[in-house]
């Protein structure tokens, strides 16, 4: 079976701003595991995490998939869309929506997430060292202008 599995990290405040990292996994599946992962891509959103936000932020990295995935089920938790039925989350993100149930899909799931965090943390930490190099570059040269 092919479907592609979406996660988002990030849903809250941190430094006093939201960074939400969505990243969605087209990938082939057996019952107990993923098979392959076929394609990954990833947005991001500075919005609050409100139900609209959260919908227009999975359906751009939808988007972003090629269009060989654009009929391929898509794979979210439960509590992704705020506990929405799943007739309910295909109709907010105009696709095929399954709820996860078997351990394959918890695994692509899992890929999922692990793709999202660590696009997250990746971008946090660089810009926490381009705010580093502005601090540090901000007190040289006013100590500089000093001289």
């Amino acid at each position: 079976m092919r479907a592609v599995a979406c996660d988002i990290s990030g849903r809250h405040l941190q430094d006093g701003a939201y960074l939400m990292v969505c990243a969605a996994v087209a990938c082939e599946l057996a019952p107990t595991h993923v098979v392959r992962v076929l394609e990954v891509a990833l947005s991001t959103s500075t919005e609050q995490p409100e139900m609209n936000s959260v919908c227009s932020l999975i359906r751009s990295t939808l988007a972003k998939l090629s269009p060989a995935f654009s009929r391929d089920r898509v794979l979210l938790e439960r509590g992704e869309l705020f506990n929405v039925e799943e007739w309910r989350a295909s109709s907010l993100l105009d696709r095929s929506v399954k709820l996860i149930e078997s351990i394959g899909e918890r695994r692509a799931l899992e890929v999922a997430h692990h793709c999202a965090l660590g696009t997250r943390e990746l971008l946090l930490g660089i810009a926490h060292r381009v705010n580093d190099g502005e601090s540090r570059e901000g007190k040289n040269s006013s100590s500089g202008a000093a001289k």
